[in-house]
């Protein structure tokens, strides 16, 4: 009972946190769009960055696994 009233008494607060995450992440989408296609045609055709780029977007992929993890652990 008392986090159904809390969600009726923060309403408010909920709606503008839902509608900031939503934000945040369109825009970590469109980074990603903006970053990632022109980088993927780029590898295409350039073979010998197909290294490189694809073992940065893997410790880029790494990272957060490995920050949840850390919290994980104690």
């Amino acid at each position: 009972m008392s986090f159904l009233r809390y969600i009726i008494e923060n309403n408010h607060e909920i709606l503008r946190l839902t509608v900031e995450h939503c934000r945040l992440t369109l825009l970590a989408v469109a980074a990603a769009v903006v970053v990632g296609t022109p980088l993927g045609i780029f590898i295409s055709s350039a073979r010998r960055f197909r290294p490189p780029v694809l073992g940065s977007a893997n410790i880029i992929q790494a990272i957060p696994s490995l920050a949840i993890l850390g919290f994980l652990i104690p």
